[in-house]
């Protein structure tokens, strides 16, 4: 699921760097396209990942309790 989902994100930014790059030369913008993807792979992946493994963690009745989250 991880790997999944960083993959995904790895290869959207590749595909939307150069024309990404562009536009916000165009607009004079200070967000970089690089930021958002640093972010989202950083952050925002990482932390549903725990959500979604807390979630089924705790409603399966077959493990044990003493399983611990990986980070």
């Amino acid at each position: 699921m991880l790997i999944l989902s960083l993959q995904l994100a790895h290869d959207t930014y590749a595909r939307i760097q150069a024309i990404a790059e562009r536009d916000t030369e165009a607009w004079d913008s200070k967000i970089r396209v690089e930021a958002g993807y640093i972010q989202i792979t950083k952050e925002f992946i990482p932390a549903r990942r725990h959500l979604l493994l807390k979630y089924v963690l705790m409603r399966n009745p077959y493990l044990s309790p003493g399983v611990k989250l990986l980070r």
